[in-house]
């Protein structure tokens, strides 16, 4: 494509574009092709490889530790207790560590409701 152009030749890598009025654009790529040779991998001995593989392996290692012991305190009992009692304070106590009347006259309706419902559907069942 970039055969007649002056000032080109044919090995040059290039890219050429006509743009809407006609005129050439030329955009030189020794560059990609540069980057494409340095993107080859370069050869590595065998102590390199043995080398990063044990590296790989450490970090493998570490990880795995890291995950069981996460995994430990995910699943411990106490973490669990602990976790649902913060959970249930978030609920009733706001952030400034003050009691949230709305949702505990909410929990103590709800509750009451129960109750309430519970009682008449036994004393209908039992024929009181």
């Amino acid at each position: 494509m970039g055969e007649g152009l002056p000032g080109l030749a044919t090995a040059d890598r290039t890219k050429v574009a006509r743009m809407g009025s006609g005129e050439v654009a030329v955009k030189a790529t020794d560059d990609v092709a540069n980057k494409q040779q340095q993107d080859v991998p370069q050869q590595r001995s065998i102590a390199d490889i043995e080398a990063d593989i044990e590296q790989s392996r450490e970090r493998l290692v570490e990880t795995v530790g890291q995950l069981q012991s996460a995994v430990k305190q995910a699943v411990s009992p106490k973490h669990i207790a602990s976790r649902a009692v913060a959970k249930v304070k978030g609920f009733y106590v706001d952030e400034y560590g003050q009691v949230r009347p709305t949702r505990v006259a909410g929990t103590v309706g709800t509750v009451a409701g129960v109750i309430v419902v519970r009682r008449v559907i036994r004393g209908r069942r039992y024929g009181r």
